[in-house]
């Protein structure tokens, strides 16, 4: 077979196998695999198929394509494999707040005692995020709960309650029945439906 040399172009003979010898430098066309293949020496298996365009994944070796030859941008969301981005590929601090979907940081994701205090927005807490009897005595402040935080609605004392007081201050004492119990400096005043009813001079002791 020929090689012919034209004016505007040359035209090779097709093959189907490669030649029996070359030459370093020889070129031939492979016609059933549609390529031209370039001899490095005089092994013909040690042939190098040359590219045709465009050029197919089999063109380009293996590590052949640098980061300096991928374009701007060029990497998009459907060329990137379904679990390719593992952890170690992002930057510290690279995931951003706006990158997170709405309830996609579930409970499992959440390493034991991450959520600390300061994590905590003010008045995060509602009353429904607090467990039944979770607030024991121990995480009451002292003097937090205030006459006004206790309802006294209905609680009076019975007929047969014994109550002892360590000091008993004027109009600390109304009764359920209108009844009062008051002091002065001199006598403790009962009082009835506001009428005084009895009362008990301060005598000394003898």
């Amino acid at each position: 077979m020929t090689v012919i040399i034209k004016p505007d172009r040359i035209t090779f003979p097709s093959l189907t196998a490669d030649p029996s010898t070359v030459q370093a430098g020889d070129i031939w066309y492979r016609s059933d695999i549609e390529r031209f293949k370039f001899a490095i020496d005089t092994v013909v298996a040690n042939a190098k198929t040359i590219p045709t365009v465009p050029i197919q994944s089999g063109d380009i070796a293996d590590g052949a394509v640098t980061s300096a030859k991928i374009a701007t941008g060029a990497v998009t969301t459907d060329k990137i494999a379904d679990g390719a981005v593992t952890g170690a590929k992002l930057a510290d601090s690279a995931v951003s707040t706006s990158k997170l979907a709405d309830g996609a940081v579930t409970s499992a994701k959440l390493a034991d005692s991450a959520v600390t205090t300061s994590k905590i927005a003010d008045g995060a807490v509602t009353t429904d995020k607090i467990a039944d009897s979770a607030i024991t005595t121990a995480k009451i402040a002292d003097n937090a709960v205030t006459l006004a935080k206790v309802d006294f609605t209905d609680q009076y004392l019975r007929t047969t309650d014994t109550v002892t007081f360590a000091q008993v201050n004027v109009g600390d004492l109304v009764f359920k029945y209108g009844w009062r119990i008051r002091e002065t400096p001199s006598e403790l005043i009962i009082e009835k439906d506001g009428k005084v009813v009895f009362r008990i001079p301060a005598v000394p002791l003898q």
